[in-house]
């Protein structure tokens, strides 16, 4: 736009809608918002063509013509004289080329022009900014001017929306980074990357989660992309954003946290010494410290304090967690005014974690309402013969279920039956939950609500409720059940020769556990198995199962062989002791029975998303899985290079083959974590939402269609796909189009609730991985510091990344937390020739190290033998003498003054609980300066 014309009365600062022309011009059409058109502009006259001439000091504004010049301006004596023009006198219509103002002298000695502080505070107008930025206007009577805003006002929400739909601005999703809150992210389908809110003040007061308009800042500011991959289109620069409103939020959203009554408390809390916080130290408000790193303090009227928190006093909620949430957050104040809305308990003890684990993440905990009990049926239950009749009976065939140990909501069976042709007839037969939770209903509207039981340590967190859960849907032995089944007839090899599809009734003979099988498929010839009912006999079970083993192994190689990638994310389980703490800890393992199991019900998810999409081509709730984050992956095969590892991302075939041949199980190990890294979540969506079904692809399973049907009972999206399969199954019967309309929701609804689902779902895993975190740390603090080995995966300038195999969870750690360097900055982030990052730590002196660990390990000789030069990994692991329970002190030298860690290496650590504060966490400290032992 080099014309005013082209600019059509847009001042600097408009927002507006830009008509594209010939020779990359572009022509205003409309303007959206104006910047202030009050106050005054600065500036001077000048003789033109047709008279005297107003030029701004800000060349950005326009060229005024005068309707008015006041006297003193006129005289011929002044030279120069400065002048302001009063905006209010605006007048500019379509036929004139320039605005018109009344002109005036500048009468407080031009020292308005020399301040632009000072020009603010006059009421002079800045050209380009918003409304909010001109103070007098708003401070009140009587007190003097008011402080500059903290954030932009909030554009008006029409004007916003028109703004999206002319392409100025975008709509999307805030997604807070928690490790450095200064940061948030939203994804837009025009960029390979996501886009960047650096900093609080262009997130505008937008919280994670919450759905925001943006606009995107100029290019020339947007930061160069590091590790970007060769031919990338984005010009290696990530796009730079601005939130101008904020359209939809959670206004009943509470944080957990902990009370400050000044700064000084908060600096305590925060462990730090800056003198962030001090300004909070009045008698007025008390700030709540939110556990999340995304969530912004809050300030709480003392005065409006629950009695509660009232009663507790002071020194009474010190290390009390208490949850809060806002009342209300404007652009003049830096932190929003929240509430009190409960009471938890102390830090660090169980259930107050737990429960502030849960309400944060939006898990509905509360006991099922009278209208949804209502809802089930009356027992004692059995199915009617009716029902029998419409359905296809299983109860003579060996029907048995295959769980974890404390499972009791058993919702998928197999059956296995050794057909004369030589092939088999593999049923999995899955809780037909949809048969008791109908559309409508209140107990439908709930299970919709909650969309997922969520797991934490000491129990589960029921989608429906428990009758439904553990009696009348779950496929417990000797009871007749409702389910739904999908029936494969397949070779020896595990050929698909045909599937059916259909609601049956089943008995299942017995209820194993994983361990039970695995003895069964390793041949253990003690195994016990629990009780077999119905007449079946133990060995027929055992051939079951080891039949259906050897169908799993065709399986799973057919699969891997199509392209399919599986990278291991370690799991903890512990074992709870009487007081509900924990009493052992290690990483969940995966048996031959788990994949026996996995392998059916994938077989089983994929056979009914074909089914479901065939015939309901726009509705079916499918999942799919989007390639990984194109600028991290190309991070991880660059690490991956330096250290003389090649990875082909190309596809997941080929990333699978590439890992597979890192034959060193601990590199295999860390490439694999690496690699989770720029992996995307599977999601949930409806099939009718997406243009093309090359979306559709589930990237890890190497499938084009990938949906959720074998756990109804703890998941909402299987219901859903449980009718969906009704209907089709109807459909196939009666006739295309003939089947009950209520079964099949239409898109828009799909939609709603996939989305739904996948909030829910990524919600509980937080409060999971949350809850296993907490007991981590009651486990270490039990049994007191221990002593482990940890795996280099990363070096940064500041810090290096482990993780810790024995617990399977990763760790920062930042050089200057470590102890014994004698100074800071002799901890370098430096690179070896060959490009691949290292880290050299200079420690302060070779004292002797030694370290008292009080873990018993009972199979472990008190008298201990060092290694030759200093303290090895199983020197290092945490002993006790079993005959007088004391802990052993472990002594060694060090070997090195000076270490040098690379990514593999293993070096020797210790944990500690720190249970000072909420969210309690896991310290790390490396154990003396011994080398590190390369892999």
């Amino acid at each position: 736009m080099d014309t005013p014309r082209d600019r059509n009365r847009a001042f600097n600062g408009d927002i507006v809608v830009i008509k594209p022309m010939e020779q990359d011009r572009g022509r205003v059409v409309q303007i959206l918002q104006k910047t202030s058109r009050t106050g005054f502009l600065q500036g001077a006259l000048r003789p033109g063509n047709g008279g005297p001439i107003f030029i701004p000091m800000n060349r950005s504004d326009p060229i005024f013509m005068p309707s008015s010049i006041a006297p003193e301006l006129l005289d011929p004596s002044a030279t120069n004289p400065k002048c302001r023009l009063d905006l209010g006198t605006l007048v500019w219509t379509e036929y004139d080329l320039h605005p018109k103002g009344a002109v005036s002298s500048q009468l407080s000695g031009y020292s308005a022009l020399k301040s632009p502080a000072k020009q603010e505070n006059d009421g002079v107008h800045k050209p380009g900014k918003p409304d909010t930025v001109s103070v007098k206007d708003r401070a009140p009577a009587g007190r003097g001017p008011a402080k500059r805003p903290f954030f932009k006002k909030y554009m008006s929400l029409p004007v916003a929306r028109a703004g999206v739909r002319g392409g100025i601005f975008f709509e999307g999703k805030i997604r807070i980074n928690q490790k450095n809150p200064m940061e948030a992210y939203t994804s837009l389908p025009a960029f390979k990357v996501d886009v960047l809110f650096d900093g609080k003040n262009v997130r505008n007061r937008a919280l994670d989660g919450d759905q925001v308009i943006f606009q995107l800042l100029p290019m020339k500011s947007w930061p160069l992309l590091v590790g970007e991959r060769p031919g990338s289109s984005q010009e290696g620069k990530r796009p730079l954003g601005e939130v101008v409103q904020v359209t939809r939020a959670d206004p009943n959203a509470e944080y957990s946290g902990v009370l400050a009554w000044n700064g000084q408390e908060l600096q305590e809390q925060l462990k730090t010494d800056s003198p962030k916080g001090t300004f909070f130290s009045n008698e007025t408000w008390v700030i709540f410290n939110p556990t999340s790193a995304r969530v912004p303090f809050l300030r709480i009227m003392r005065a409006d304090l629950s009695q509660v928190v009232t009663d507790l006093g002071r020194t009474g909620c010190a290390g009390q967690l208490f949850m809060a949430k806002i009342v209300s957050w404007d652009e003049e104040h830096q932190l929003p005014i929240g509430t009190v809305t409960r009471h938890l308990g102390p830090i660090a003890a169980v259930e107050p974690e737990t429960e502030a684990l849960l309400l944060q993440n939006k898990v509905d905990f509360s006991e099922f309402s009278q209208p949804v009990l209502d809802c089930l049926s009356p027992t004692p239950w059995t199915i009617s013969e009716a029902e029998i009749k419409v359905r296809r009976d299983f109860r003579a065939h060996r029907v048995f279920s295959i769980d974890p140990t404390t499972a009791r909501d058993l919702d998928d069976a197999l059956s296995c039956v050794l057909l004369p042709s030589g092939n088999y007839e593999i049923g999995v037969h899955i809780a037909d939950v949809s048969y008791f939770v109908t559309p409508g209903t209140a107990l439908d509207a709930v299970a919709q609500e909650r969309a997922t039981t969520v797991y934490v340590v000491q129990k589960a967190i029921p989608m429906l409720p428990r009758l439904l859960c553990e009696e009348l849907c779950s496929l417990n032995a000797g009871q007749d059940r409702c389910a739904f089944s999908v029936v494969f007839t397949m070779t020896p090899e595990a050929v698909i020769l045909d599937r059916w599809f259909g609601r049956t009734v089943i008995r299942s003979c017995a209820k194993m556990s994983y361990d039970h099988a695995q003895d069964i498929i390793d041949g253990n010839a003690d195994a016990v198995l629990p009780k077999i009912h119905d007449g079946h006999s133990v060995e027929e079970v055992k051939q079951d199962v080891l039949a259906l083993y050897r169908l799993s192994l065709h399986l799973r190689r057919g699969r891997f062989e199509h392209g399919v990638l599986s990278l291991k994310q370690p799991k903890l389980f512990f074992r709870l002791g009487e007081d509900g703490l924990p009493q052992t800890c290690g990483v969940y393992p995966l048996k031959e029975s788990n994949r026996l199991i996995e392998e059916f019900m994938l077989l089983a998810n994929m056979a009914v998303a074909e089914k479901i999409h065939q015939s309901f081509p726009g509705e079916a709730l499918l999942r799919r899985h989007p390639h990984p984050l194109d600028q991290g992956m190309y991070t991880v095969i660059e690490t991956a290079r330096r250290v003389g590892i090649t990875l082909d991302d190309s596809t997941a075939l080929a990333l699978q083959h590439s890992l597979d041949a890192v034959t060193d199980p601990l590199k295999n190990a860390v490439m694999q974590h690496l690699c989770i890294k720029p992996m995307q979540p599977a999601l949930y969506f409806s099939s009718g939402t997406m243009e093309e079904t090359g979306d559709f692809d589930h990237y890890a399973l190497g499938v084009k269609f990938y949906t959720h049907f074998t756990s109804p009972i703890r998941r909402y999206a299987d219901v859903v796909v449980h009718r969906e399969l009704l209907a089709a199954c109807q459909q196939d019967l009666r006739g295309p189009g003939c089947y009950d309309k209520v079964l099949v929701a239409p898109t828009a609804e799909v939609s709603r609730i996939s989305d739904t689902c996948n909030l829910k779902k990524k919600l509980a895993k937080v409060a999971q991985d949350g809850s296993a975190r907490l007991f981590l740390c009651l486990y270490i603090q039990r049994f007191g510091m221990m002593a482990t080995e940890g795996v280099i995966c990363e070096c940064r300038e500041s810090s290096f990344v482990m993780v810790i195999p024995e617990f399977g969870f990763e760790k920062m750690v930042k050089y200057t937390d470590l102890e014994g360097i004698y100074d800071p900055s002799a901890v370098l982030g430096v690179e070896r020739p060959d490009g691949a990052a290292l880290a050299r730590i200079t420690w302060a002196s070779t004292e002797v190290w030694s370290l008292c660990a009080t873990r018993p390990l009972v199979d472990v000789d008190p008298v201990i033998s060092l290694p030759a030069g200093g303290l090895g990994m199983y020197a290092m692991r945490p002993v006790v003498d079993i005959r007088t329970m004391e802990p052993v002190k472990l002594r060694g030298e060090p070997r090195h003054k000076t270490t040098e860690l690379r990514i593999f290496d293993r070096i020797s650590v210790r944990l500690e609980a720190d249970v000072s504060r909420s969210p309690v966490d896991v310290l790390i400290t490396i154990v003396g300066p011994a080398g590190p032992k390369r892999a």
